[in-house]
C-alpha cells in the first residue's frame, strides 16, 4: 500500500480536461469555451483514456483513490439535492476514470455533523452519502493526534492538515498542541526562508 489521494473534478483528472462539458459542449465555462475553439480536434473520450491509464498505474502501485467532492464542495449545512448534483458529476468524471471508492474525505475539513455520531434517521446528508456506498468518512481535525469513531456501519475519523500552515501554526506556538511531534521534526521541516507568519490566505 502507498498511500490514498482525494480526487476532485472541477479542473479536471491527472491534468487531463475530464468535464464533460469538454463533450457535451453544454453549460461551457469561458476558459473551456475558448480552449474547445482553438483546439477543434479536441478529443474527450482521448483525455478520459489517457487519465484512466495514469489512475491504472497508480493502483497497480499500490495507490487507493477516495472522492473530495467533484467541486471541491464544503458539505456542511448542504441540501441533500446539492450533494446529490455534486455527487453525480463525481461518478460520471472522476470515478469513470479512478473507479469506485468507499472513501469520502471532505473539502475544507467540512463534516455531515457534530462530534456525535452520525445516525441516517436524523442525518439527511448522511444517509445519502452511506446510499451513495460511502463507509469511510474524514474531516479534518489538528486538535488531536487522532479521533475516529468506528462504528457498525461507518468508520469516521479526524486527519490533520499536513501544511505550512499547521506547521508555522505549531512552530509559533499557536496551536495548542504540536500534532506533528510523533511525525516528524517541524523545525528541520519548515523552510525558515519561507515569509512569516503563514495565513490561510497565503498571504503575510
Amino acid at each position: 500500500a502507498r498511500g490514498m489521494a482525494a480526487m476532485t473534478g472541477y479542473n479536471g483528472v491527472f491534468g487531463y480536461r475530464t468535464d464533460v462539458a469538454y463533450k457535451t459542449h453544454e453549460n461551457l465555462g469561458q476558459d473551456q469555451a475558448a480552449y474547445l475553439e482553438a483546439h477543434p480536434d479536441f478529443d474527450w473520450d482521448r483525455e478520459v483514456a489517457e487519465a484512466t491509464k495514469i489512475a491504472e498505474a497508480c493502483k497497480a502501485e499500490g495507490w487507493e483513490f477516495a472522492c473530495h467532492t467533484w467541486g471541491h464542495l464544503s458539505v456542511t449545512n448542504k441540501s441533500v439535492d446539492t450533494l446529490s448534483t455534486d455527487q453525480e458529476k463525481w461518478q460520471n468524471t472522476v470515478a469513470n476514470i479512478t473507479g469506485k471508492t468507499d472513501t469520502i474525505i471532505f473539502a475544507h475539513g467540512a463534516d455531515i455533523g457534530t462530534w456525535r455520531d452520525y445516525d441516517a434517521s436524523t442525518n439527511d446528508q448522511y444517509a445519502y452519502f452511506k446510499s451513495m456506498g460511502y463507509n469511510f468518512y474524514a474531516n479534518v481535525d489538528a486538535s488531536a493526534e487522532y479521533w475516529i469513531q468506528i462504528r457498525s456501519d461507518y468508520v469516521r475519523q479526524g486527519r490533520i492538515d499536513c501544511d505550512g500552515l499547521q506547521m508555522w501554526r505549531s512552530l509559533s506556538g499557536q496551536a495548542s498542541k504540536n500534532v506533528f511531534e510523533n511525525f516528524f521534526d517541524v523545525t528541520s521541516v519548515f523552510d525558515s526562508r519561507r515569509p512569516t507568519p503563514v495565513s490561510a490566505t497565503g498571504k503575510a
